[in-house]
């Protein structure tokens, strides 16, 4: 047995063979051919995207990926990672893939290694270990049956905020009445990024590009994206997305209230009214994560939703003579 190797195009079979190896990977978060197209659309050339598919006997069994990270201002770090058919997981091509992707991921000359894995991907998870990277974050990913959320258990807490002049609102019903939310919008994210923890700092979307993007219903679904506002003034947001491939399933997007209006409860509120509007449209389960000691997380546990997997972020300091000695060409 042998493996081959050829570069990804951005054609429809190459969108359609990478959503299928990823989501064979990671069938909890499945995608599809259309949203790998729309994803290397708007990323491949900013970030520098290199995937390979590796064959094995001429079948397809993993999709390497090398880039700058999508989510952080770091600029001294390459992202990489392998996503492979589970039929190699406990095999030494698996070891081998990872091993080579490595090399593309060091021949790129940048000082540190980000990769993930998770609980449901136990070789992957080995591998990093083993090959020297640090842990320096976990997330723990949690389901909601909403089945079994009512929104009755929370009125009195609706009613209260709602007497206290907080309003709950997607963010379709301000765009149906005219209101100019874009910049207030934007400008609350990115002060509430900065209480997000996560290891490295998080890149800016200029306004521009997030414009652009909030008009893009596949993107940026309003009717699913609701906020807290009192007095006209935008003091939280709660966000909801369609799965991308399995119709019944949404997934939580940031959550987050400005300092000065925390602790009376509009995360939870905002939360509800997002599940309210899901389990209206047929949804059938919720996913979210949150790093381990993200009070978010209580939270989520309080509304019904239970772990399914643990999400680790490893990280790898690469020294001189290591870049020196990289194959800046490991694959052809």
């Amino acid at each position: 047995m042998s493996l081959t190797f050829r570069a990804f195009e951005p054609t429809p079979v190459d969108f359609e063979l990478h959503a299928r190896l990823y989501s064979a990977h990671s069938p909890e978060d499945a995608i599809d051919a259309g949203h790998v197209q729309r994803t290397t659309d708007a990323h491949a050339a900013k970030f520098e995207y290199e995937r390979v598919f590796a064959y094995l006997d001429g079948e397809p069994v993993a999709s390497m990926h090398v880039s700058k990270p999508l989510w952080f201002d770091s600029p001294h770090m390459t992202y990489h990672t392998v996503s492979s058919d589970p039929s190699i997981w406990d095999t030494k091509w698996h070891e081998e893939l990872w091993n080579l992707n490595e090399k593309r991921a060091m021949s790129k000359g940048r000082s540190m290694l980000l990769a993930f894995s998770s609980t449901l991907q136990p070789y992957d998870e080995a591998w990093l270990r083993e090959h020297g990277y640090e842990q320096t974050q976990m997330n723990i990913h949690v389901a909601c049956d909403l089945d079994a959320f009512s929104v009755a258990d929370h009125a009195p807490l609706l009613d209260r905020l709602s007497s206290e002049g907080f309003e709950i609102l997607a963010l379709q019903e301000l765009e149906d009445v005219g209101v100019d939310w874009r910049r207030p919008f934007y400008e609350m994210e990115l002060e509430l990024d900065q209480d997000i923890p996560v290891p490295e700092p998080l890149l800016p979307e200029p306004f521009e590009e997030f414009a652009e993007r909030s008009k893009n219903p596949l993107r940026y679904p309003l009717d699913s994206l609701f906020v807290a506002r009192q007095n006209g003034e935008l003091v939280g947001v709660s966000m909801l997305y369609p799965s991308r491939v399995v119709p019944e399933r949404m997934h939580t997007g940031l959550t987050g209230v400005r300092r000065p209006y925390r602790r009376k409860g509009l995360a939870r509120a905002m939360k509800v009214r997002a599940m309210q509007w899901a389990k209206e449209h047929g949804k059938r389960t919720v996913f979210a994560d949150n790093e381990q000691d993200n009070p978010m997380l209580q939270l989520n546990r309080s509304l019904g939703f239970a772990e399914f997997k643990r999400e680790y972020s490893f990280q790898k300091v690469i020294l001189r003579e290591d870049l020196s000695q990289s194959d800046r060409e490991p694959l052809s």
